[in-house]
């Protein structure tokens, strides 16, 4: 019996679906399938019946979904605690954040924190990353913390990821240089309603902030165009295609684009710190989350 075959179990146990546990661990349904025969030929018993296009667990496959789970757990605090071992004797914190987050918040939370500790020599490893796969890594310890954006709350049911509100950021209305509102120091929401927009697709961070905003604001985004993430979207901001709400991107250049601030009903999102709960932090990365936790930085 292998790890993978346990990790196969277990994903179409959270799925009771072959494609859609095959999808989310990225993985060919056949490969899937041939691992699940493989592994109810060595357990000598079915683990799961079919129900149309959906699975079940039988009694034995029940049974064995306890102890995988058990399995997998185990296998993950171990590696864990290799990582936080690593980290200890390395005096380095593994920080993961999302890329539209760092120009206007992570840079000075940091220069903060030095100040805060009277030194500057704690190193730290800061690692960009994307919203969907952060839950994975701070479990695999790839990550100490990270800080992202409140929209992941849904991700974190029946994890052991703490989520803590940290401060809110402030969005813009990014228009090439020629148009007509780039020469404004600000917009009102009346001046960009009916504005062809480029958007990112839905269900991501960004899009889903931009529906947000637009239903509190009860009107409709005319979204021409839609992309994957918010590089490309800049890239078609600056060609021209439309506008977009976007944060402050370490990329922009303001020779081609301008940032406009809604000054009549503004844009913003939360971000949050991640935690684990159930990582044995190291001293230096204990006391980065109590200084985040404190009032400086609480969501206004």
């Amino acid at each position: 019996m292998t790890l993978q075959q346990i990790n196969y179990f277990c994903a179409i146990c959270e799925e009771m679906h072959y494609t859609k546990a095959a999808n989310k661990i990225h993985v060919s349904q056949p490969s899937l399938s041939y691992a699940i025969k493989e592994l109810e030929q060595e357990l000598g018993v079915k683990v799961f019946k079919r129900r149309g296009k959906h699975v079940e667990l039988t009694e034995c496959g029940e049974i064995f979904y306890q102890y995988a789970q058990r399995a997998l757990e185990c296998l993950n605090e171990g590696i864990q605690a290799v990582e936080t071992k690593k980290n200890e004797d390395q005096k380095q914190i593994n920080i993961g954040y999302l890329f539209s987050i760092c120009v206007d918040f992570l840079a000075p939370l940091i220069n903060e924190y030095f100040g805060y500790i009277g030194r500057c020599d704690q190193l730290m490893n800061f690692l960009p990353c994307k919203q969907p796969q952060v839950v994975e890594a701070l479990q695999r310890g790839r990550f100490d913390i990270a800080f992202v954006t409140d929209d992941i709350q849904s991700r974190l049911i029946n994890t052991s990821i703490e989520m803590i509100p940290v401060c809110q950021q402030e969005m813009f209305i990014v228009v090439r240089k020629d148009h007509p509102l780039a020469q404004k120091s600000s917009v009102l929401f009346s001046e960009i309603k009916n504005e062809n927009f480029v958007a990112i697709n839905p269900g991501k961070g960004l899009r889903i902030h931009m529906d947000q905003y637009f239903q509190k604001m009860n009107a409709q985004p005319r979204i021409v165009f839609a992309v994957d993430d918010s590089e490309t979207l800049l890239s078609y901001v600056e060609a021209g295609v439309g506008i977009a709400i976007m944060s402050r991107l370490p990329t922009m250049s303001l020779e081609k684009i301008a940032l406009l601030p809604v000054s009549d009903s503004p844009i913003r999102r939360n971000i949050v710190l991640l935690v684990n709960k159930r990582r044995n932090y190291s001293g230096d990365t204990r006391c980065l989350i109590e200084f985040v936790r404190t009032k400086k930085y609480k969501l206004q």
